[in-house]
């Protein structure tokens, strides 16, 4: 079966595109394998979605007629940023007004959009390790070079040595994942500080929170308070009603940063995105609040809780316990043939009817991702065939 990439097709496809667009092409294929084998026994751990969702208030059909018939504001609807800079002063502590806030078509384009108003050429955007799987591509897709910061040996816990150790006269960026996907490490307040002091004046600091309403701790740390009182630091933090929501389908991101900042991404909303669905926007504006009232991390805590229990005996599976999100981050250790997770990816879908993600999507091959965003059945049961069928290539 030909790529979508092929070769005479993708002359002007950056490498990092090319390369993850094949990764992601065979482990959908897996997953429909599975899938078809499995059918409704299938267990899918892999997915993304949000366990629960809000919808928000009915709006008026009227004004929502009349705003779809017109081409608003790219930084959103006045009277949403109102909202939400209200909603977002409260939960970070900080006096946001809407000329601070700006709603953009997901956090993914948020990611895009904010390197694109700050980047050059050659600059280089430090990235730890693992990672969110979009960010390499769009670094490059920029003209950025990633300079990843391996975190495996610290626990997958990024220092302020092993940042400083990455900067040279290059860097531009730091591109911190908060609460981070895949692993569920979360930094407080203390640690943030203390990364960001290590940064030259004038570094740009893009802090996707997009989980942040799924922290395990409370209260979380915006990276926003501690760079509010950084003047020497442009910066834009990033959330999304996809997680907060769990409308991924929306397509609506929160970018939130100094007024100047947003002015420079408002800039290049317009000629890139432009706003999102007006509907959708009057919907995140009472849905995000409405959300963030919920206690969604008591359920994640839970399932959290059932799969630590249920690897606590495995000797050939290490999970790295959560803070936030709803993801647990698996290790197989030495011993287990074949080592690459690609072809445990294939086998537990076919032989034990489970998908996970596999490392390679979030720059370490030698994991997995799986998603607690499932009933605790589906969970339970999916990670006792995942142990089991793992315990055979041991033997």
């Amino acid at each position: 079966m030909s790529s979508v990439l092929d070769t005479d097709r993708t002359a002007s496809v950056p490498t990092a595109v090319a390369a993850f667009s094949e990764l992601r092409e065979m482990v959908l294929r897996i997953r429909q394998t599975g899938r078809a084998l499995w059918n409704e026994n299938f267990i899918d751990l892999g997915r993304s979605e949000p366990l629960s969702s809000w919808e928000g208030m009915p709006q008026d059909e009227g004004l929502s007629r009349r705003l779809a018939r017109l081409y608003g504001s790219v930084a959103g609807l006045d009277s949403v940023r109102e909202r939400l800079a209200e909603h977002y002063s409260r939960q970070i502590d900080l006096p946001l007004t809407r000329d601070n806030l700006m709603l953009v078509s997901g956090s993914m384009a948020g990611v895009f959009m904010s390197l694109l108003s700050i980047m050059r050429p050659g600059d280089e955007v430090l990235l730890p390790v693992p990672h969110y799987h979009a960010y390499p591509s769009q670094i490059e897709m920029v003209g950025g070079i990633v300079r990843a910061i391996d975190t495996t040996s610290r626990n997958y816990r990024l220092t302020p040595d092993m940042l400083g150790s990455a900067i040279t006269d290059r860097t531009r960026v730091l591109l911190l994942n908060n609460p981070v996907n895949p692993t569920g490490i979360v930094y407080d307040r203390a640690a943030i500080a203390a990364l960001l002091e290590v940064l030259p004046p004038g570094t740009f600091v893009l802090a996707d929170e997009v989980y942040a309403d799924f922290v395990f701790a409370q209260p979380f740390a915006s990276a926003a308070s501690v760079m509010w009182h950084r003047p020497d630091l442009p910066w834009v933090v990033l959330r999304s009603a996809s997680k907060t929501c769990g409308q991924p389908g929306w397509r609506v991101g929160i970018a939130i940063g100094p007024a100047s900042q947003i002015g420079r991404l408002n800039a290049v909303a317009s000629v890139v995105t432009s706003a999102p669905n007006v509907n959708a926007q009057l919907r995140v504006s009472t849905a995000i609040p409405e959300a963030a009232r919920a206690n969604q991390s008591a359920p994640l805590i839970t399932r959290a809780r059932d799969v630590m229990k249920l690897l606590s005996d495995c000797p050939w599976i290490r999970a790295l316990e959560p803070q936030g999100t709803y993801y647990v981050w698996i290790e197989l250790l030495d011993g287990i043939r074949p080592r690459r997770s690609m072809a445990h990816l294939e086998g537990w879908a076919r032989k034990a009817g489970v998908f996970v993600l596999p490392g390679e999507y979030f720059g370490v091959p030698a994991g997995f991702r799986l998603s607690t965003s499932v009933s605790r059945d589906q969970l339970r049961a999916g990670i006792s065939s995942l142990v089991r069928w793992s315990g055979s290539l041991s033997e």
